[in-house]
């Protein structure tokens, strides 16, 4: 069963486990395990090794043995997989001989020195060098996509070889295009303008990038289930979001990968937010984030302070919100800094103190923080927490318009309308209060609202 905290259980001792201690069957994903004793014991009297299976592969027959699950082309160093497994990685760069994953990994970590099938060093120098000649004196055959994909990253880093995105798009396509799993996320990035902003990038589409990601996905690679699912929430041009499809891959994502952060941090704002297919649900989104936020995760803990401090999802614990807010201003976390800023203004679940807040507001607007920039403006204009700098307060308030926050034109019109801390200047009032207008100022409509008669 998924879900976070205590909601998955060991397959062969049957014991219940946390989120970041089960880890899943690396070569079927279906079932998770508490120790990797579990895991032999299961694989070796538990009976999953007659029905363990590759994604894709045969369904098990009414006997529990697998159609085909023997592999077809066994890995030359355990015997039991398929040489390429679902990452499609494990390839020796001097003979082209193919290996499962995990066994590749292990010679690469240090267990072995020496490719078993040609004897020569693992290596990785000159892999460009070595794999180029793979691709000119071999035929094609299987090791061909893992040769294609080794040089485009090659091309994509410059490791042996001057960089050439161009070149680089032309391995992946052909590597991803036979099926490799990590060519074909490595493509979508390329193609993907969210994640590539290089200036010699090639032609970008985002809707080839989510069908390279899905494609991916479909194998079981974690990095393109995240990926895709965060393309579906975030939807692109011409597209609406597909909220009940991200969910569903960012929960996939979330239970192991390098992205699985990521992916629980996603789903909290998707369960936080809510949205067509997926409703909202302030208990799972405060259980994803507060999951982040126990593993150190700024985001997270950032929003689970949110959710504290309102109550939402959880009973609210104004105190253990200025504890999140804190952890997260800490390591850079803007809206954290604005809203402990918030905090110590109102003295909520802490002492009210103008000067710590005028510090974090200037910490967030330094890094564009729209809402605090405007803030910042309105204690330099009336000296709260610090000296009264009215050329800054202007500064920074036409900042935090340009940063999307139109009550700050507002309030420009009213400091040039009244007398007080700037002079009078009928122009330049008329010019901002036509920007609150066109830009709807929620404060300039309810002034509009409270003058209707």
């Amino acid at each position: 069963k998924d879900g976070v905290g205590g909601g998955l259980v060991c397959a062969h001792c049957k014991k219940s486990g946390e989120l970041d201690t089960m880890k899943r069957c690396g070569r079927c994903h279906r079932v998770t395990y508490c120790s990797p004793a579990c895991q032999k014991a299961h694989w070796k009297r538990g009976g999953h090794k007659s029905v363990c299976k590759l994604p894709g592969s045969p369904e098990p027959t009414e006997s529990g043995a697998a159609v085909g699950s023997e592999p077809k082309f066994p890995c030359p160093i355990c015997l039991s997989r398929e040489d390429l497994g679902p990452l499609k990685t494990g390839m020796c760069q001097s003979c082209g001989q193919l290996f499962c994953d995990d066994c590749y990994t292990g010679y690469m970590q240090g267990k072995a020195k020496q490719c078993p099938c040609c004897r020569v060093t693992f290596s990785l120098h000159d892999i460009f060098k070595s794999t180029s000649a793979i691709q000119t004196n071999r035929s094609p055959g299987r090791h061909t996509p893992a040769v294609h994909f080794s040089l485009a990253q090659c091309y994509r880093f410059g490791r042996g070889t001057s960089k050439n995105l161009a070149e680089c798009e032309r391995h992946l396509r052909l590597a991803a295009n036979s099926g490799h799993g990590n060519a074909q996320v490595m493509l979508g990035q390329l193609l993907d303008p969210r994640n590539n902003t290089e200036s010699d990038a090639p032609r970008q589409d985002a809707s080839e990038a989510e069908r390279y990601y899905l494609l991916a996905a479909t194998q079981g690679l974690p990095d393109a289930q995240f990926l895709i699912g965060k393309s579906y929430m975030d939807g692109r041009r011409g597209v609406p979001p597909r909220l009940a499809e991200a969910e569903r891959w960012l929960r996939l994502a979330a239970d192991t990968g390098s992205r699985a952060s990521e992916a629980r941090t996603n789903l909290g704002v998707l369960y936080e937010t809510g949205g067509p297919g997926v409703p909202r649900d302030y208990t799972a989104a405060a259980r994803y984030y507060r999951f982040g936020a126990e593993k150190g995760n700024p985001i997270c803990q950032s929003n689970y302070g949110r959710l504290l401090m309102k109550g939402r999802g959880v009973p609210q614990d104004q105190r253990a919100a200025v504890q999140m807010y804190t952890l997260a201003a800490d390591s850079g976390v803007a809206p954290a800094q604005h809203n402990l800023a918030i905090a110590y203004m109102n003295g909520t679940g802490v002492r009210a103190d103008l000067h710590k807040a005028r510090s974090l507001l200037e910490l967030a607007a330094a890094q564009g923080h729209g809402l605090a920039t405007m803030q910042l403006g309105s204690l330099n204009v009336s000296g709260a927490g610090g000296p009264c700098d009215i050329v800054e307060g202007v500064r920074l308030f036409e900042a935090a318009g340009e940063l999307g926050q139109p009550d700050a034109w507002f309030h420009l019109a009213q400091m040039y309308s009244e007398s007080g801390s700037q002079p009078l200047d009928t122009e330049k009032a008329m010019k901002y209060m036509r920007r609150a207008h066109d830009e709807r100022s929620p404060a300039y409509l309810q002034l509009m609202q409270g003058a209707s008669p």
